[in-house]
């Protein structure tokens, strides 16, 4: 588990919806504040193979940050739930106060607890957190988006996963 500022544009082929990696799967995350109607929602976007798994939920604290790490979060404990704990994995995230906090901090927070992170973190084999610019996250970015509108106008009750296969 390593945290890496690597330029955006080394990660990802300029147009490229998905950062470039040799990870069996690759993970955005984002999350989203909106301070007028004080909501705020995570979500990521996964590949793996042929398959496409999008996810997105409320965010219990009402803060960016606190949001953003709530998408790292959410990803983190599906990629456990859906037995992935052994495959190669990066996940990328816009937001390096969280990245930092996630792989660096001992400090507790009201969104950061380094005890549970380290104990889900250490259940993987080979897992990647990487830092990626706002402009190649436009996936998670714009299912964020889509979230808080949801939110927004009451329509986002609990999380949604969606997954399909885009070999279609």
């Amino acid at each position: 588990m390593t945290a890496n500022a690597t330029p955006a544009a080394a990660l990802v082929p300029r147009g490229g919806p998905r950062p470039k990696s040799d990870a069996a799967i690759v993970v955005c995350c984002d999350g989203a504040y909106d301070p007028v109607s004080d909501v705020a929602v995570w979500a990521w976007v996964a590949w793996y193979g042929n398959f496409v798994t999008r996810a997105y939920g409320p965010a219990e604290l009402r803060d960016s940050n606190a949001a953003e790490y709530a998408a790292l979060m959410a990803a983190i404990r599906w990629l456990l739930k859906s037995g992935y704990s052994n495959e190669t994995i990066e996940v990328f995230s816009d937001n390096d106060v969280c990245i930092c906090h996630l792989l660096r901090s001992e400090t507790r927070n009201r969104w950061h607890d380094p005890t549970q992170a380290r104990d889900l973190l250490g259940r993987f084999r080979a897992l990647t957190i990487r830092w990626v610019s706002r402009a190649w996250n436009k996936d998670a970015d714009a299912l964020a988006r889509k979230a808080i509108k949801m939110a927004r106008e009451g329509a986002l009750t609990g999380t949604e996963i969606h997954s399909y296969w885009r070999g279609w």
